[in-house]
């Protein structure tokens, strides 16, 4: 049966406004505002509520929140439930106390409620490194001095980032290919990270020892002998090691020239011909011309300009030099275009001399120095546009006038023995890239006149294929083939940025972006120019260099390791790369 409350009552008894309807389960609710309170009369007849009667009689109000202290209203952005004065809604751990808020991995819960403080996916109490992601259970391990994989062990069995190993029984620096290990270093069983070693337990064998002649494979390259005897004529190398009377060179040792079989302990000395054929160490022949003089390590401050010049070029001949000078055909003062050097830009480039401990500049401009764009003073003007005519170039197709030219040239004679010259140069240019197939193309030639050779006439000797004939070239051969000079329209210029040559330091590296300035730019490379002459024909050799169209944006060229020819077949007319 229902019963009503008497209004009267319930608003005497202060526990709710008047305008309150029962409930059938004797509940009471407000409908105009305040609490709710969950209860009703008991079977006394007292009424009771959800909250706990005080000592004055008074009901305690229910708390916010659930006896368990999480909140019933979590959003609430009044509520600090772990009372940190940070409100639930800001609050990365709202059941801790964290007022620095700190949250290690980021993920938006607090360190002190996060369970994987690095996000790794390994609960914080399986994880060797709680705070470190890399490290934890099952991960790979690296060479970086960690226990990356949480087993104990430090940079133990690495997946990543290893070197392999070898032992070495014998002390040759080298051991068996088959037993080597994977690690981060050495250990006490694996100590050399050379393996190929053929036989672990010989000294005398391993990859690392140097091929003897004594019927063995000493470097265990699956070879005999090799490099004791490559010309055939049954001596062996003067160079190599020889044990005993290996089957390879029954004759022995002494071969002073293993190039060639003419040339052996067994032969006869020519007279005359500058090669030591019996290799009895007289390198001249036995009377005959020495041309193969020795130049001083330090061709500097040995004397004139051009003598300096010459030492730096190994054209150290003796008499066989009838003269040598410097010039400008378009009349300019060339005394700062060339120079002699130990090295040209940095220590470290790949600019090395190649013979000897200098070399040549030849340039345009400044042969010295990082900035390349100078007009040298006197000769016709090196502005087409103030007024200067510029010199014509004979050899080129292009019509474009020369400015700031620098020659130097060399009357010689060949000894008896040879068959031809090499020279090796690099050519350098501000002029890369953005000229390329234009009329500012600055040009170095090898100019060749002999009586014999090129019938007095002078002729370039160093050309190549272009870099795009279709775009720009010199001349064509009478099969109608496309020939570029030595000039950044060669087949052999080094595109900017990734060139093979270190050629840092000298002024003409590729630009790091944007346009190209008065200290950058490119080069060919190293090249060799071979050509034959006659022996004992009396030839002019002249090394030529200029602007075109211009007298800035300059052009040089190192030039070193000029030799005879002596040997038929052995060596290549024109121009190749090193690269």
């Amino acid at each position: 049966m229902r019963r009503s409350i008497p209004l009267a009552i319930i608003s005497l008894l202060g526990l709710v406004p008047l305008l309150a309807i029962s409930c059938e389960d004797g509940s009471v609710n407000e409908t105009g505002g305040g609490f709710a309170a969950e209860g009703g009369f008991n079977e006394g007849g007292e009424f009771t509520s959800g909250g706990e009667t005080t000592e004055g009689g008074g009901i305690e109000p229910i708390p916010d929140g659930h006896e368990d202290g999480t909140d019933e209203f979590p959003d609430n952005p009044d509520l600090d439930s772990d009372g940190d004065g940070l409100n639930n809604l800001e609050d990365n751990c709202n059941t801790v106390p964290n007022p620095d808020q700190t949250d290690h991995d980021g993920d938006g819960v607090g360190n002190v409620c996060d369970t994987d403080l690095d996000g790794d996916g390994i609960a914080n109490a399986d994880d060797c490194a709680p705070f470190d992601p890399n490290s934890y259970p099952g991960a790979i391990e690296l060479c970086n001095g960690f226990d990356d994989n949480c087993n104990g062990y430090v940079d133990e069995d690495p997946e990543e980032g290893c070197s392999l190993f070898y032992p070495d029984k014998d002390g040759d620096q080298s051991g068996p290919s088959s037993e080597g290990l994977c690690l981060c270093s050495s250990n006490v069983t694996h100590v050399t990270p050379y393996g190929g070693d053929c036989d672990d337990n010989n000294g005398a064998i391993g990859s690392l020892v140097p091929e003897k002649c004594d019927d063995i494979d000493n470097n265990c390259n699956d070879l005999i002998d090799e490099g004791c005897d490559d010309d055939g004529d049954q001596y062996c190398d003067v160079d190599m090691d020889v044990i005993g009377t290996p089957s390879i060179c029954p004759l022995g040792p002494g071969d002073c020239f293993d190039y060639s079989a003419l040339i052996a302990p067994n032969q006869t000395e020519i007279s005359g011909d500058g090669m030591d054929n019996d290799c009895d160490g007289t390198a001249a022949g036995d009377g005959g011309e020495n041309f193969n003089v020795v130049c001083p390590d330090n061709c500097l401050g040995i004397g004139s300009a051009s003598e300096e010049y010459l030492c730096a070029l190994e054209m150290c001949f003796g008499n066989l030099i009838q003269s040598a000078a410097f010039s400008s055909p378009s009349g300019d003062t060339h005394t700062t275009a060339h120079a002699v050097v130990n090295r040209f830009g940095s220590a470290n480039n790949d600019l090395a001399p190649l013979k000897g401990n200098t070399y040549g500049l030849l340039a345009t401009g400044t042969a010295t120095g990082t900035s390349h764009s100078v007009d040298l003073p006197g000769g016709g003007g090196g502005d087409p546009f103030g007024g200067g005519s510029g010199t014509p170039d004979p050899y080129s197709s292009d019509g474009y006038s020369t400015y700031d030219n620098v020659e130097f040239t060399v009357k010689l004679t060949a000894p008896m023995s040879a068959v031809g010259f090499s020279v090796d140069y690099i050519f350098f240019s501000e002029e890369y890239e953005e000229y390329i197939g234009t009329q500012f193309n600055d040009k170095f030639y090898i100019l060749l006149e002999a009586p014999q050779t090129t019938g007095n006439q002078k002729t370039v000797v160093n050309s190549t294929e272009c870099s795009n004939p279709n775009s720009y070239y010199d001349f064509q051969d009478p099969q109608g083939n496309k020939w570029c000079f030595i000039a950044i329209n060669t087949a052999f210029s080094e595109k900017c940025p990734n060139v093979p040559t270190d050629i840092s330091g000298t002024g003409f590296e590729c630009a790091q972006g944007g346009f190209d300035t008065s200290a950058t730019g490119s080069s060919t490379g190293w090249l060799t120019t071979s050509w034959p002459i006659n022996g004992g024909e009396t030839f002019e050799l002249t090394f030529h260099i200029h602007d075109s169209s211009d007298g800035i944006y300059d052009s040089e060229v190192i030039l070193d390791n000029f030799r005879f020819e002596t040997i038929p077949g052995d060596f290549s007319q024109g121009t190749t790369s090193a690269n």
